[in-house]
């Protein structure tokens, strides 16, 4: 299951209607933000990962049990801790620039003001540790076993799943899906 399924189903679809109360838009503006967002997130947390210096921030964050909690329960996303954990998660895989980049970019696209993305981004990085972290403790066939124990280092074969699962994504916003 892709992480935009995995996110979306969570929940009986309580996450993207908690995801737009949270950011004051409507249910499908925050269904497309997601969707453009989770590839762009993708590609920033796999760039993280590659690094000597990012690897350990990202390899603990998708192995943090605390994050599970927002696919459990998407009543969660209101609390505070939510916004701060996406934040934590921002904070390592993109500096100011970027993120200003893809809150314009993205605002535009959906048609919602930038405060509304500024607020919806970083609960989706959260989402998509979540996601992530649910989709390794699975012995999933999508991602291989490397990476997935403690004592595993973080590498290529973890990293190339990570990002075809972000990269499906990416193909379903560009068919239009």
């Amino acid at each position: 299951m892709k992480l935009y399924e995995r996110i979306r189903a969570a929940g009986r679809g309580a996450i993207v209607e908690g995801l737009a109360r949270e950011a004051g838009i409507g249910r499908d503006q925050a269904d497309q933000a997601m969707r453009q967002l989770l590839p762009e997130l993708g590609r920033a947390i796999r760039r993280t990962g590659e690094s000597r210096t990012g690897a350990p921030a990202v390899h603990a964050a998708m192995h943090d049990d605390r994050y599970a909690r927002y696919l459990d329960e998407p009543e969660a996303l209101r609390e505070p801790a939510a916004a701060a954990d996406g934040e934590r998660v921002l904070d390592e895989v993109l500096d100011q620039e970027e993120r200003d980049a893809l809150v314009r970019s993205v605002a535009t696209a959906v048609q919602v003001d930038e405060g509304a993305m500024r607020r919806l981004l970083p609960l989706v990085a959260t989402l998509a540790m979540a996601a992530l972290g649910q989709q390794l403790r699975e012995q999933s066939p999508e991602i291989p076993w490397f990476g997935t124990r403690p004592d595993d280092r973080f590498g290529a074969p973890l990293l190339n799943a990570l990002a075809a699962l972000f990269e499906q994504e990416d193909e379903h916003r560009r068919d239009g899906r």
